[in-house]
């Protein structure tokens, strides 16, 4: 079986993770050719996936962990993340992604996260509407879980205070371990950027929304705009108890 550090990307990233892809393929050319060290490296070429050729290497590594082990969520979730950069409608990506959960447990959340994409990616924004909420659940205390979490964040809630928690958790996590992952990195920095944009154009008041609201509007389905329209209601809330204390009695 994988080991369990794969919830987390293995926690490699481009500037300390050479050191144990060098040995994983060390160990795959000697033989142990097992499903550990195969989904070690497609999690590595899956870092630079945006390039073609890496996605393709992933892809394979990823293929070669499931072949070694039918259980392996690791192998499941770098062949989903492959396809989602490569064909991004394939129905293998909903399939590897859930047999990743399967496998992984409810606290895998790198395989929610690309679901979550897939999802918006073809449209399918009420599913995306819950398997964001479903990762926003399961809270662990790893950067990347964090990082991503800022992406999801912005799409259920807008920039609102629970952008702002989840900032706080990210770096302050980052600061704590000491490191900061290559693909959490990236995203709490586009975030941060997105953030300065919207203040520099004094657009921030009108970007705190929900972008999957504005998506859910167009859709047929009362129940989930009445759902994310009160957590938006409670979360302004919330903010107004912030800025005017007085107020915050009003909200309890």
């Amino acid at each position: 079986m994988v080991k369990e550090d794969w919830k987390n990307g293995y926690g490699l990233n481009i500037f300390t993770g050479w050191s144990r892809v060098i040995e994983a393929a060390k160990k795959i050319r000697n033989g142990e050719k097992n499903a550990y060290n195969y989904s070690l490296l497609a999690e590595w070429y899956g870092i630079f996936d945006f390039i073609l050729k890496f996605a393709r290497s992933e892809l394979f590594y990823a293929l070669k962990a499931i072949k070694a082990d039918r259980n392996c969520p690791a192998g499941y979730m770098c062949a989903a993340d492959a396809y989602s950069t490569m064909y991004a409608d394939s129905p293998l990506i909903e399939k590897y992604c859930k047999k990743a959960m399967e496998y992984g447990g409810k606290d895998c959340f790198l395989p929610k996260f690309v679901l979550f994409e897939h999802y918006l990616n073809v449209g399918r924004i009420a599913e995306a509407y819950h398997i964001g909420f479903d990762y926003l659940t399961h809270r662990t205390e790893t950067p990347e879980y964090w990082a991503l979490c800022l992406y999801i964040i912005a799409w259920c809630y807008g920039y609102g205070i629970e952008y702002k928690n989840a900032y706080k958790k990210y770096f302050a996590l980052c600061w704590k371990n000491k490191s900061v992952g290559f693909t959490g990195f990236f995203i709490a920095a586009f975030s941060l950027l997105t953030v300065l944009f919207s203040l520099y154009s004094k657009k921030i008041n009108k970007n705190t929304g929900s972008f999957l609201l504005e998506a859910l509007i167009g859709l047929d389905n009362f129940d989930l705009q009445l759902n994310l329209v009160n957590k938006l209601i409670i979360r302004e809330r919330r903010d107004k108890g912030k800025t005017n204390p007085s107020l915050a009695c009003l909200y309890v």
